[in-house]
């Protein structure tokens, strides 16, 4: 008789190496004009969000936020996600400021 059983054939957990799965990382500059007299100006952008092949929701951390003040010339920004895994998928951009 033949064993249908097939979870007694499978091996270890296979370790999850996959990275979050990014969308909506702007893909160029954010560019943005102070008002005159000052020297910093607000950018504003969609945050981009992320799934996991574990179907978990990952951690989001960024260095600035939608609505931050940034200075005259440019500034990287840069949104993490990480994975209960801890994989680590990474969006990267940049807003530009420019004078009046």
């Amino acid at each position: 008789m033949l064993d249908h059983d097939i979870s007694s054939h499978l091996g270890p957990d296979v370790p999850d190496t996959t990275p979050p799965d990014i969308s909506g990382c702007p893909t160029s500059p954010i560019q943005v004009t102070t008002s005159p007299g000052s020297t910093t100006a607000r950018a504003f952008w969609q945050e981009p969000t992320a799934t996991d092949n574990s179907g978990d929701i990952p951690t989001r951390t960024s260095t600035h936020t939608p609505g931050s003040f940034f200075p005259i010339g440019p500034t990287q920004v840069t949104y993490r996600f990480f994975d209960s895994s801890a994989n680590i998928a990474t969006c990267t951009f940049t807003v530009i400021v420019t004078r009046k």
